[in-house]
């Protein structure tokens, strides 16, 4: 048996958790297209909760009730004592699409099958990851690319962020229109702590609103570049470059600023905004208080 066959039989009941115990491990149930009914569980949702069976024809609910009858050639889990909930999303993902032979020392080590048991163990059965589109590569090439490496090695569900680079020019109206058409609807992470975001200013800005023309979402990671260099050129040239001293190296009102020149380009291009793990108050309270003036 592969290292991704054994995966997928032991690590895809992260639906299934016990309250009181073991945990009950199957095979991939995805993976399998006949009708399936797990019994005596307690459905856990966002609207509350119940003891009920659910059957699963495929890879869709078909019904929920207490005492389903059985048919024939159906295969029947007893979930009793155990928590049916609805699979988790991560949105924010950095995966291989297959490990460097030899491995890479201090590098990412995560590919799509490692990537996908982890995910599927914590209860997250539908992951991300950001892929960059390579030099002259079209969108369809780009999807048939990334969708295949995905059908290869992946064992949960998938979506991903297009990765803009550092030159946002390639991604036209056009561009976006035709990766959204092949269910590419996000892009990201689109840096603004880097040099090349401020020299490339007016493409992003155009990327931004052809993003929101096609219903293409754009990823942003906040921080402004000159505060971050500035900074961080001070604490090296006074010899206080240790990891110690790296909350200095990235001040609160760098991630501010660019937090407030996102929420200036939402609200120019009408495009939407996704920003990207903010790690202080002041930069979210921006984030709030623009979601609330936007949507009076």
């Amino acid at each position: 048996m592969s290292r991704r066959e054994l995966l997928k039989t032991g690590l895809t009941a992260a639906s299934v958790a016990a309250i009181g115990g073991g945990v009950t491990l199957w095979p991939a149930l995805a993976q399998q297209q006949g009708e399936l009914i797990i019994r005596n569980g307690l459905i856990v949702t966002d609207s509350g909760r119940m003891e009920a069976d659910i059957r699963i024809r495929g890879e869709k609910i078909a019904e929920i009730g207490r005492n389903l009858e059985s048919t024939p050639g159906a295969r029947e889990i007893d979930a009793r004592r155990m928590f049916l909930i609805p699979g988790g999303v991560d949105t924010h993902t950095h995966l291989l699409p297959q490990l460097p032979n030899p491995p890479q020392p201090n590098a990412n080590t995560d590919d799509y099958t490692s990537g996908s048991a982890a995910a599927l163990a914590g209860g997250a059965t539908t992951i991300s990851n950001f892929i960059p589109i390579e030099l002259q590569e079209d969108a369809s090439a780009y999807a048939g690319r990334v969708i295949g490496q995905i059908q290869k090695t992946g064992i949960a569900d998938f979506f991903i962020h297009v990765n803009m680079g550092n030159d946002p020019a390639p991604f036209t109206r056009a561009m976006l229109d035709k990766l959204a058409d092949r269910g590419f609807v996000s892009t990201g992470e689109d840096f603004l702590a880097r040099a090349s975001f401020d020299e490339h200013g007016l493409g992003w800005y155009k990327a931004f609103k052809a993003s929101g023309q096609a219903g293409v979402l754009s990823m942003l990671h906040c921080e402004d570049y000159s505060i971050l260099a500035e900074a961080q050129e001070t604490l090296m040239a006074e010899g206080r470059g240790s990891i110690h001293n790296f909350s200095q190296s990235a001040p609160i009102i760098a991630e501010v600023v660019a937090v407030q020149r996102a929420v200036a380009i939402a609200e120019a291009t009408g495009a939407p905004i996704y920003i990207l793990h903010t790690s202080s108050g002041r930069a979210l309270r921006v984030a709030e208080d623009a979601i609330i003036e936007l949507a009076a």
